[in-house]
């Protein structure tokens, strides 16, 4: 599919010129202990998607999850938010609380906001070192594990941020698709 301009007149936009952005919701003043914060792309769900979900882009604008290793390459992002079950005005809300953590951020169909860039909380497929490279899991969809850089190129999702001791453990992972 090629992409096609908005039925809507769109006037033109002008680069904003922000020098340094702090992704903190504690604006700093938890020294960096509780970050998360960066930069969401609108995407639709493919399928059923949780906040936390490791995602690739499925079709366009379309993200989804999986466990097929061809899909790494693909990698999109992290789902961070959506349009919550409780309001009914479909505001779209980004949701990095604890207890947000996998719970569903979309129903299939439904507008999902991805992390491109950023500091976004995962879910860990195993053990991973703070500094590990991330990439999709194969063995769960929707999870990270350690990526091996040499072999792994063009899969990694990023950096995890905080130590993970087991499978399903949360972690922050440093978002930076290659």
């Amino acid at each position: 599919m090629v992409w096609t301009a908005s039925p809507i007149a769109i006037s033109g936009h002008r680069p904003s010129n922000v020098v340094w952005a702090l992704y903190n919701d504690a604006n700093g003043d938890d020294a960096g202990a509780f970050a998360t914060g960066g930069d969401v792309l609108l995407a639709t769900a493919a399928a059923a998607l949780n906040i936390g979900d490791a995602v690739f882009l499925s079709a366009a604008f379309t993200v989804n999850k999986s466990a097929v290793a061809g899909n790494q390459v693909l990698v999109a992002g992290v789902v961070v938010g959506g349009v919550p079950r409780t309001v009914e005005s479909a505001t779209m809300e980004v949701f990095q609380r604890a207890g947000d953590i996998g719970l569903q951020a979309a129903a299939t169909g439904d507008p999902v906001l991805v992390c491109v860039s950023g500091l976004c909380v995962v879910v860990a497929d195993g053990a991973i070192s703070v500094g590990a490279s991330l990439k999709l899991s194969t063995a769960t969809s929707g999870r990270v594990t350690t990526a091996t850089v040499a072999t792994d190129a063009g899969k990694i999702l990023g950096k995890a941020w905080d130590a993970a001791a087991a499978n399903g453990d949360k972690i922050r992972a440093l978002v930076a698709l290659a």
